[in-house]
């Protein structure tokens, strides 16, 4: 059988089939062992595997907790961490995110690592992070008119929290790397693109020209994961002048905190 892409069926074919589709195939697949550092995991007896998971998952709960006990449940009924092997031969990855990422979608938050020394001890406040989007997401969720400013708030409010419950020497590099030249190029830059939308566009202004690049989206001048650390700034001084609380902010519009912020219509910021 060959897949008739046109067709977009699978039809008789002939000859070898797979050698056949596979020469016409342009991607270049690359197989990364991860097997001897998962190795060396399942090498630990099962009861420490097993408590290690368990003290990483416990950290959702705390989150839970902080929203309950401000009187705001997080209205989920379950959510699954899940704890992946990155890969340790992507330079981005492993250099300007310290070999350590997350992600989430609906019922899980993902935690992606090359283990070492600095990133172990920062998969709590990593799950949180994404735990607070899951939270964030039911009450502003995207949508095909989310924007620039819509995501660096959500960014921006999902590190605070982070950062509220476990100290700022465990916040992620995406929000500490830039210096002050380069954060005040990118107020520059996105407080001019403020309302630009489209998924493939606003992720350039999210994570910088590098992984832009990388992913195949159009770079915008901004260094690495640039929108992450003006969504924090704009949020945190937000929080400042307002006097709100980081759970509060959680459901206040994003345009409000970027307006009562007054991070973009201020002079340079250092």
């Amino acid at each position: 059988m060959v897949y008739n892409r046109s067709r977009m069926k699978w039809e008789e074919g002939t000859g070898n089939s797979f050698l056949e589709e596979r020469k016409r195939c342009k991607m270049d697949i690359k197989v990364h062992d991860t097997l001897s550092s998962m190795r060396a995991v399942l090498a630990q007896p099962v009861d420490e595997r097993k408590a290690a998971y368990q003290k990483y998952m416990l950290e959702l709960c705390t989150a839970a907790r902080a929203f309950e006990a401000a009187g705001r449940p997080t209205l989920m009924d379950e959510l699954t961490g899940i704890v992946t092997l990155g890969n340790p031969r992507d330079k981005l990855f492993m250099e300007l995110n310290r070999g350590y990422a997350g992600a989430q979608c609906p019922g899980y938050a993902v935690v992606v690592i090359w283990p070492n020394s600095y990133n172990v001890p920062r998969i709590p406040s990593a799950f949180v992070h994404e735990f607070h989007h899951r939270v964030r997401l039911t009450h502003e969720p995207w949508t095909l008119e989310t924007s620039v400013g819509q995501y660096i708030v959500l960014e921006g409010l999902a590190e605070l929290f982070a950062k509220a419950l476990y100290g700022e020497e465990f916040v992620g590099p995406w929000v500490t790397s830039l210096n002050a030249e380069e954060t005040e190029r990118a107020r520059t830059i996105i407080g001019r693109d403020i309302n630009v939308t489209g998924f493939d566009k606003i992720r350039s202004y999210i994570f910088g020209d590098q992984i832009a690049i990388q992913s195949g989206l159009a770079p915008v001048g901004l260094p690495h994961c640039a929108g992450y650390t003006v969504g924090y700034r704009v949020v945190q001084t937000y929080l400042n002048r307002t006097g709100k609380t980081i759970i509060e902010a959680t459901f206040a519009p994003f345009a409000e905190i970027i307006e009562q912020s007054g991070f973009f219509a201020e002079g340079p910021h250092t």
